[in-house]
């Protein structure tokens, strides 16, 4: 596109850098003005063919765009019109070019054409091979992916591989196949065809900037062929007309190429449709005024660039801007321009020629393209670090192993300061601690074991998603453990729930922080990832280990039998149950028979240190046992129901103690912490009671399976005493 048209402006600006000498009679000298006139005519006739050269160059896609919304415009038969546009393209960018189109899903050859009339009737019978949709060749490749594609070069094993049929591998040939070129024609979203370009000369390879080229034309060429087919369907003749005509429209008024032409006021000279609409005003309002007029918002910017321009004599070029639309307060674009300097015949700047582009989508799609990316990056990352720490996960079968890793790669992942994984106890209902970091013994004492509806861990347990409190001191769910997390020293808690693919809810893990604090989402969704694939592995680890105890007990059982059959002396037997029954059932057991006079006698007491063992024994000396006692063996050997306690009450300890400082001094350093106590049953009769019992320091919980257990325990104990003292 011509900035400038004839003559008549050129002398002007000429005559304004030309200092012409006086032809007053007899001066002698007209002949050698004549010839610095002709000189500096020509020289500025070169310099304005350059200036007009660069800005055709710059205006060589919209003229082409123009080119090709005629041809697809130039029939109300989209099928004529392709084969116009194919007409068009050969002679400008290719030497063969077919259009496939789908046409009520069946890949359709709507045109080919050969920039050789003499070679069209070849290049017809591409026709007789159609593109199969199933095929991993370039046509269907392109329809599926919508993806273009260029081969700048085709080798003869390239060739020999472009089909899998000889007869159309024959044809390529007898084409003389160099490069070739394929992109899809899309509108609304859909690839309806396929544009192919082939070329047959080795002067002319196809390169990234022709399938940049063809990819604009064909993103156009695509809406116009879908609107022609939409229209085709309704009013054939009216319609279809219309639609040529606003996609013409629609071409011009957003082609991305803007030229203007200012002189040394900064006033503009010329300026086409494209760039008149960038300024929201029409050419003619421009005309005589200036950039700080136009365009007073961006005059700051622009003004600077020209004046470089008429100072240095040297154009800018590809200078990026950004700021407010002229007529759409707040939108933001951004565009690139270059300016070129326009020279008079002395060679000093008389103008400046601008070329703008506005690229606003192409920074939005960079922009959204480097948020892919970065987000694209992050998923790597952390897959990869997921992958290592369910790496480390799998390194042990052992419960205590694996709940002590979970936790310590949660609190990596969230540099959190504390952090404590709960299991879930169905016998207790309660959420119970199983591995815990950088909290103390008062807060263990007072959240170790919670309700498992209780605060934040029972909520993410019970809804089976994370539950976040940003800073405990103000949140309403944290009102009742307020003064726990306190005494724990923090201010916020996130809360995972431990779900397994199964979906059974098996605990949480809280990460707690000292200062008020909110996860981000991508640590979020992290955590939630590894839960997941810990969820798993601490199940398998539990059933692992419940698999281990059940076949420990099987064994266990199997000895004591062994031990129970092998003598008739029971008071002997019973002692060697309770030495096996300590350390695996119990720190401290002890074993009471019921004598015949009903009396109750201790015939064995057992811990794994043989002074607490005679401690123990002295103990018994000085507080015997009340036969009456409500609770503890004598209650058991009178009742026959076994009794248990899966944390002794402090109030019980205080009850049994009284005001007797010596005893309270022992049981402070005994630290009963659970106790069963079960009955020796044989033939409807209780003959005495086994007493387990953990303290503090393993803090080993009984449960009914455990009781259950025990009770199997005794009553083949019952009937080993039993069977001894009937034969004795």
């Amino acid at each position: 596109m011509r900035l400038t048209s004839g003559l008549g402006w050129r002398a002007a600006l000429i005559s304004r850098g030309l200092r012409l000498t006086s032809d007053r009679p007899g001066s002698g000298t007209e002949p050698e003005s004549l010839d610095r006139l002709r000189a500096a005519l020509d020289d500025a006739l070169r310099r304005e063919r350059d200036a007009v050269a660069r800005a055709e160059e710059a205006g060589r896609r919209l003229h082409l765009l123009i080119r090709i919304s005629a041809a697809a415009g130039s029939s109300f038969d989209y099928r004529e019109a392709l084969d116009s546009l194919a007409r068009v393209l050969v002679g400008q960018i290719a030497d063969i070019c077919a259009i496939d189109l789908l046409v009520n899903g069946v890949l359709e050859r709507v045109s080919v054409v050969h920039r050789d009339p003499a070679l069209q009737e070849v290049a017809d019978r591409i026709r007789e091979f159609p593109s199969n949709l199933e095929e991993d060749t370039v046509i269907p490749r392109v329809l599926r992916t919508g993806n273009p594609e260029v081969q700048s070069l085709l080798s003869e094993e390239e060739m020999a591989g472009m089909d899998r049929l000889d007869e159309r591998t024959q044809l390529f040939r007898d084409l003389g196949l160099v490069s070739r070129m394929a992109v899809p024609l899309t509108a609304r979203g859909r690839v309806i065809g396929v544009m192919l370009l082939l070329s047959t000369r080795p002067d002319r390879r196809f390169a990234q900037g022709d399938l940049e080229l063809v990819s604009e034309l064909a993103a156009r060429v695509g809406l116009a062929v879908d609107n022609a087919r939409l229209h085709e369907e309704t009013e054939r003749a009216v319609l279809l007309k219309e639609e040529s005509l606003t996609l013409l429209d629609t071409l011009l008024a957003t082609a991305p190429v803007g030229l203007a032409f200012v002189d040394r006021d900064l006033r503009y000279v010329r300026i086409n449709d494209s760039l008149a609409a960038m300024n929201a005003a029409s050419p003619a309002q421009h005309i005589g005024k200036s950039i700080a007029e136009m365009v007073p918002h961006l005059a700051g910017q622009i003004e600077a660039l020209y004046r470089e321009v008429f100072q240095n004599g040297e154009p800018v070029l590809d200078v990026e801007l950004s700021g407010e639309v002229p007529g759409r307060p707040g939108t933001i674009a951004t565009w690139i321009s270059s300016y070129y300097p326009v020279k008079g015949p002395a060679g000093e700047v008389v103008g400046v020629g601008a070329v703008v582009v506005d690229i606003t989508e192409r920074k939005h799609t960079e922009d959204e393209l480097r948020a892919v990316r970065r987000e694209l990056t992050e998923q790597l990352e952390d897959v990869t670090m997921l992958l290592q720490l369910s790496g480390r996960l799998t390194e042990s079968l052992e419960l205590q192993s694996v709940l002590d890793e979970v936790l310590s790669s949660v609190v990596e992942l969230q540099g959190a300061d504390q952090g404590m994984l709960r299991l879930y106890d169905p016998e207790s209902e309660e959420l119970v601690a199983a591995a815990w970091t950088g909290v103390g013994d008062e807060y263990l004492r007072i959240l170790g074991r919670v309700p498992a509806r209780a605060g934040v861990w029972g909520k993410a347990f019970a809804e089976g998603k994370p539950f976040i409190s940003e800073d405990v001191e103000s949140d309403p769910e944290f009102e009742d453990f307020r003064e726990a997390a306190r005494a724990g020293g923090y201010r916020a808690v996130y809360t995972s729930p431990l779900v397994t693919r199964r979906g059974d809810i098996i605990g949480t893990i809280a990460t707690q922080f000292r200062e008020p604090r909110k996860p981000t989402d991508r640590e979020s969704r992290l955590i939630q990832l590894y839960a997941l694939e810990a969820s798993d592995v601490i199940d398998n680890a539990r059933l692992y280990r419940d698999a281990m105890e059940t076949h420990e007990r099987l064994e266990f059982l199997a000895e004591a039998s062994r031990i129970l059959s092998g003598s008739l002396d029971y008071t002997r037997t019973l002692r060697h149950v309770a030495r096996l029954v300590v350390p695996r059932l119990a720190d401290w057991c002890s074993v009471d028979v019921r004598e015949e006079d009903g009396t109750i006698r201790q015939v064995a007491v057992t811990h794994k240190d043989p002074e607490k063992v005679k401690w123990a024994l002295e103990l018994q000396e000085r507080y015997p046992p009340n036969p009456d006692a409500p609770t503890g063996a004598p209650n058991v050997i009178r009742t026959g129901q076994s009794e248990l306690l899966p944390e002794i009450p402090e109030e019980l300890l205080e009850t049994s103690i009284g005001d007797d400082e010596d005893l309270r001094r022992i049981v402070d350093e005994i630290g009963f912490y659970s106790v069963m106590v079960v009955p020796l049953v044989a033939r409807g009769r209780t003959l005495g009671a086994i007493s387990m019992i953990t303290t503090k320091e393993s803090q080993k919980r009984y449960g009914p399976k455990g009781l259950a257990f025990a009770e199997d325990l005794a009553r083949r104990a019952g009937q080993a005493v039993d069977n001894a003292r009937l034969y004795t």
